[in-house]
Parts: structure tokens; C-alpha cells; sequence
């Protein structure tokens, strides 16, 4: 089995829906959703506001070339997100999904491009 990779950027917030988020960022989210609302298939309310915006690759992709497109991808709005929306949370967060432990290295440029930008990074492994 190939893995399955997914990176994205996730901005949660108390105050600011994501139609709010889109407009002051000048993108559209690829997901988004509104406190109150019932996640998909689940009896979860969301407690927070969520915009999403993946990387743009195929899941097949490798996860630094998916953090690197995601982090291209955001590159030009890299100021607004950490001017425009202090106080919301940023993470950067990847799922994979491998029948075996991948490598989890990455450069110090990747490193470097997270900590500006002010996110977190959030790593969910799924081995079976």
C-alpha cells in the first residue's frame, strides 16, 4: 500500500468564521465550517470556527513535498495570516496513512518557514 498523505494549513478560531478568514486573506478555503455546526459523520458539534487549505498535491505525494507546496502555496499571504489573524490558532497539520513507520525528517528551511509563518505543527500517524 502507497501511503497516504495529507497536509494542510488549519485556522481555528473562537471569533472569526471562515467566510471572514477568506476575505481577509484574499483565498477561498478548500474546507471550512461554523461553530455549532455537526461534523460529517459524527454527533460532534464544532466548538470553533475552521478554515482549511491543503497543499494542492496528490495524497500519493511525499510529505515534504506536500509541506513545501502547502508552504509555497501560503507564501503570498504569509503576512496577513500572522497580522490579520492574531489570536487564532495556525497549525500545520499532516495525516498519513502507511502500513509502516515513515521518516519524519525535515529541513531546516521547512522548520524555519513554519516558525514564521507562527504555526503549529500537528502529525497524526496511522500504521497498519
Amino acid at each position: 500500500m502507497t501511503p497516504e498523505i495529507i497536509v494542510r494549513l488549519k485556522i481555528t478560531s473562537e471569533v472569526h468564521p471562515p467566510e471572514f478568514i477568506s476575505e481577509v486573506l484574499g483565498v477561498m478555503c478548500d474546507k471550512g465550517w461554523q461553530i455549532g455546526e455537526q461534523r460529517s459523520k459524527t454527533i460532534i458539534k464544532e466548538r470553533v470556527h475552521g478554515w482549511i487549505l491543503g497543499s494542492g498535491l496528490e495524497k500519493s505525494a511525499s510529505l515534504e513535498e506536500q509541506i513545501k507546496a502547502l508552504l509555497q502555496r501560503i507564501a503570498p499571504i504569509r503576512e496577513k495570516v500572522r497580522a490579520s489573524l492574531a489570536g487564532d490558532s495556525l497549525e500545520i497539520s499532516c495525516v498519513i496513512y502507511s502500513e509502516s513507520a515513515p521518516a519524519l525528517n525535515f529541513d531546516s528551511w521547512l522548520i524555519s518557514e513554519m516558525a514564521v509563518l507562527g504555526a503549529s505543527l500537528d502529525i497524526d500517524l496511522y500504521v497498519g
